[in-house]
C-alpha cells in the first residue's frame, strides 16, 4: 500500500516560530472547501469557529488578508491529493500543486506588505506542516489500474517536487495517518 511516512525534519518550540503553514487533505483543512464547489466538507472547524482569536485561517477565506496571513495560512482540502486528478469524483479540490501555487501567491503578498528581508526571515521562521497522500490511494482509480510500483512512483516523484519548493532551509514536519 502506497504511504509517505512520518518524517519529521525538524522540530522546533513554538515561542521560535513566526508563522504556520498548513498543507493537506480533509484531516487539516479547516475551511477552504466552503469556498469551491465540492462534495468533501471540511473534516473539522475552523478556529473562528471555536472561538479563537489567533489561527490559522483558510486560504480562500475573504478575511485571509492584511497581516492575518503574517501568522500563516491553512491551504488544505478535503478530498485533495499529490496528484491532480485525485480526488475529482467529489467536485472541485485544492490538489497539492494548488496549494504550493497558493504559496506562493502568499509569499508574495508578505513580500509586498513587510519587504523581501523581513519576509525572508518570517518565512525562514516559519512551520510547514504537511499532511496528503491518503487520498491518492483510497479515491484514485488508477491505483488500481497501474502497477502499484509504478503508481507509487508517480505520487512520491510528484511529492519530492512539490516539497522542494517549500524546503530551502525551513522547518517542514509531514505527517502521514494512512
Amino acid at each position: 500500500m502506497c504511504s509517505i511516512s512520518l518524517h519529521v525534519l525538524s522540530i522546533c518550540s513554538a515561542h521560535n516560530i513566526t508563522a504556520f503553514f498548513v498543507f493537506g487533505d480533509s484531516l487539516v483543512e479547516v475551511g477552504n472547501n466552503y469556498y469551491i464547489d465540492t462534495l468533501a466538507a471540511p473534516g473539522f472547524p475552523n478556529g473562528e469557529e471555536l472561538g479563537f482569536k489567533d489561527y490559522t485561517p483558510p486560504f480562500l477565506a475573504p478575511n485571509t488578508t492584511g497581516d492575518v496571513i503574517l501568522k500563516g495560512v491553512n491551504y488544505a482540502s478535503s478530498g485533495a491529493g499529490i496528484l491532480q486528478a485525485t480526488g475529482s469524483l467529489f467536485g472541485e479540490r485544492i490538489c497539492m500543486d494548488k496549494q504550493v501555487d497558493y504559496f506562493g501567491k502568499t509569499r508574495q503578498d508578505i513580500i509586498s506588505r513587510i519587504g523581501a528581508p523581513a519576509a525572508q526571515a518570517l518565512l525562514r521562521h516559519s512551520l510547514y506542516f504537511l499532511s496528503i497522500g491518503s487520498n491518492d490511494v483510497l479515491f484514485s482509480g488508477e491505483y488500481n489500474s497501474l502497477h502499484r510500483n509504478s503508481y507509487t512512483d508517480e505520487i512520491v516523484s510528484s511529492f519530492k517536487s512539490q516539497i522542494t519548493v517549500k524546503s530551502s532551509r525551513s522547518r517542514i514536519t509531514i505527517l502521514d495517518f494512512g
